[in-house]
């Protein structure tokens, strides 16, 4: 455990890895506690808003690699479900070939042709626009955010 070092004034005059807390002057570390500032264990607003944003950040990007919906039928997409994607329309396109089987992210077997791919890539394309939007717009929000309250209600976290 992180331990930070306090002396009589409350500033932090070390951390250290103990076992566990041995005196007074020793309290938690937290990850915004800092040599020579005075210890609080009170999160401080813009440590908060980082961990704000890296969620809604987080959530974003976990967003946009999830399966796609076309025609009733999910499709992998992270990247190297893309990848696939992207050869697989490029071999259509080669060879000249109408259609193509695939399985689908339930391991069910379609066929697909390259207006099916076209179709599935703008459908990625505009989900993933749509989620920047709406980040760019949650941070800008979460940045003006003055307290840790107004954060919550902005972006809660879980747990």
């Amino acid at each position: 455990m992180r331990i930070a070092i306090v002396n009589e004034e409350g500033i932090v005059t070390n951390i250290i890895d103990a076992p566990m807390i041995y005196a007074d002057n020793q309290k938690l570390c937290y990850d915004w506690t800092q040599l020579r500032e005075p210890y609080t264990d009170i999160e401080p607003v813009e440590h908060a808003k980082l961990r704000h944003i890296s969620a809604a950040k987080a959530y974003r990007d976990a967003q946009e690699v999830a399966a796609i919906t076309y025609n009733g039928n999910d499709y992998d997409y992270d990247a190297k479900a893309r990848e696939r994607l992207n050869i697989a329309r490029q071999a259509l396109e080669d060879l000249g070939t109408e259609s193509i089987d695939w399985t689908t992210a339930d391991n069910t077997d379609v066929t697909l042709t390259i207006d099916d791919f076209a179709a599935i890539n703008i459908l990625a394309a505009t989900r993933s626009n749509d989620l920047h939007v709406a980040y760019r717009a949650t941070k800008a929000k979460l940045e003006a955010a003055t307290t840790i309250e107004e954060l919550e209600q902005i972006y809660p976290l879980k747990g």
